[in-house]
């Protein structure tokens, strides 16, 4: 039995040449290499309507966000090990009890130093 055809996408025979603006083309190009898209792919894609999702790349270079970052992994660990014990149908103990106040106190004061450190910055991580 033969294998099938591979099915090709349609070729591209039109050219659209169009002109902007240095400040357009630069949003555009910025846009597009957020996206992981060539500038030709992004345009027809907003050309389309199709949704473009922008995939901002962000690097953590502060060793004191790096370090605050690891420590919340830490708490994470602690807590899906008490989260572990409680469904495992051990009784919430009062060391337990303890133990998440301890580590809901410590994420809190680590919440706002990170807050205190990245300053002004919004987005969406």
């Amino acid at each position: 039995m033969a294998r099938p055809k591979r099915i090709q996408p349609p070729t591209k025979d039109r050219r659209i040449n169009l002109r902007v603006s240095n400040v357009l083309y630069d949003t555009l190009s910025k846009d597009a290499q957020a996206s992981g898209l060539s500038l030709s792919d992004y345009i027809r894609s907003v050309l389309s309507n199709r949704k473009v999702i922008v995939k901002p790349e962000i690097v953590y270079n502060d060793p004191r966000i790096l370090k605050a970052l690891g420590d919340i992994g830490k708490i994470g660990s602690n807590l899906n090990q008490i989260a572990h014990q409680l469904n495992a149908g051990e009784a919430f103990s009062n060391s337990m009890s303890e133990q998440l106040r301890s580590l809901t106190k410590q994420l809190l004061q680590m919440r706002n130093e990170i807050k205190e450190m990245a300053g002004d910055y919004r987005g969406d991580c």
